[in-house]
């Protein structure tokens, strides 16, 4: 059984027109993420998880996270900072 931290997941989209390297951009708060070599198309959405198994059991196996990050995030609210590659 999966607590309702484990179902969490954080959403991105690419709103540009052209696609979007993410390698090494970071989530640094709230949640801590580095992006492997990755592209977003234009348009695309990703998301992130804070648990693989249970995001699976519950949306599926048809898209595929980009990753699972560390940490949790605050329901009363969160700030998350994305901090580029150096």
């Amino acid at each position: 059984s999966y607590s309702a931290q484990d179902y969490e997941y954080v959403e991105l989209q690419n709103v540009g027109s052209v696609a979007l390297n993410l390698k090494d951009y970071a989530f640094v708060d709230g949640i801590d993420f580095t992006f492997p070599d990755t592209l977003l198309a234009p348009g695309a959405f990703g998301v992130i998880v804070k648990n693989l198994a249970a995001f699976q059991s519950r949306y599926g196996t048809t898209l595929t996270p980009l990753g699972v990050y560390g940490g949790s995030l605050d329901h009363a609210g969160d700030t998350l900072r994305l901090r580029s590659p150096l």
